[in-house]
């Protein structure tokens, strides 16, 4: 593994985690004996699923002025796994 690919990774989890933990309901939840618990799971889960589940579900309900909406959305917002990879990417065309 080099270097530079070991730095863009770092780069990309201090950025998509921090702006998902920034979101807070979903990195934050209370377990059944009422405690506040702190888990990223949710974010290695939920973060990567979501954003091509509610694609796929507004391709398949036709809305496609929607899907254009979100999909924007997912690829402008950090805290869409997706939208890091593209700046990630976009930082190492100027390496």
């Amino acid at each position: 593994m080099s270097i530079k690919l070991l730095i863009n990774f770092l780069i990309w989890f201090i950025i998509y985690s921090h702006a998902f933990t920034s979101l807070s309901n979903t990195t934050y939840r209370t377990d059944s004996t009422g405690k506040v618990v702190y888990s990223l799971i949710p974010m290695f889960t939920e973060g990567f699923i979501g954003p091509i589940r509610t694609l796929y579900l507004l391709l398949k309900a036709g809305n496609l002025s929607g899907f254009g909406l979100i999909g924007f959305t997912f690829l402008t917002e950090f805290w869409s796994p997706y939208s890091v990879l593209f700046f990630v990417y976009l930082i190492n065309l100027n390496w």
